[in-house]
């Protein structure tokens, strides 16, 4: 990932509860919760995924995300 494209450059919209891309696409989530399991079970955390379909035809999307299925972002309940 090229600096222009670290997870900090995305802005989050809490209202919408989305983030949106340097290149202005919105990464959105299904609204499930995913289990983050630690060495212990009161280490583990809840996190949501948000992704774009976008990704599939976007010209930088390897300099963001060397993932086949395009840019997936976690967020934790601590968020």
């Amino acid at each position: 990932t090229q600096p222009e494209y670290f997870v900090t450059k995305f802005i989050y919209n809490k209202e919408a509860n989305t983030y949106t891309c340097p290149q202005g696409a919105t990464l959105s989530t299904t609204g499930r919760w995913h289990k983050k399991t630690g060495r212990t079970e009161e280490s583990g955390y809840r996190f949501q995924k948000y992704r774009t379909p976008a990704c599939k035809t976007c010209p930088v999307k390897d300099q963001c995300t060397s993932r086949k299925g395009g840019r997936e972002i976690d967020r934790s309940e601590y968020a």
